[in-house]
């Protein structure tokens, strides 16, 4: 079932996953069972290439949730997957300087980072 625990079983294993329906081919995230595209309930989970493109972003200089409050200020990004989806995901740099450097179009790569109990899908820049 294409559900969101079934999206963060995934993600414990490692691997970003998304959804792909097998009545039209449509990808899509958040993971819902029933198609976006033509509401067939026949989803199934396909793990991502961990290639993306940022498309947009945001630096956060506040805690909204009690998970980020070690990580002010973070950069929030909207990022499409090679394979299509998007998803709105953390950024991390290397710089002090959260947002620096960053330009739309811009290659990013999977890093899953680890927040001690739990394992939350990320993006770097790709550096090749």
């Amino acid at each position: 079932m294409t559900d969101e625990a079934g999206f963060w079983d995934r993600v414990r294993e490692g691997t970003l996953s998304f959804c792909r329906c097998r009545a039209c081919g449509h990808a899509w995230l958040p993971p819902s069972p029933e198609c976006p595209r033509c509401l067939a309930a026949d989803a199934m989970f396909e793990a991502a290439s961990g290639r993306a493109e940022l498309l947009s972003w945001v630096v956060f200089h506040k805690a909204y949730q009690d998970s980020a409050k070690g990580r002010v200020p973070y950069v929030v990004g909207l990022v499409q997957l090679a394979e299509g989806p998007r998803m709105t995901t953390n950024i991390l740099q290397d710089s002090n300087e959260p947002g620096v450097g960053l330009h739309a179009g811009q290659r990013l790569v999977l890093r899953m980072a680890d927040d001690g109990d739990m394992l939350r899908p990320c993006f770097v820049e790709h550096t090749k």
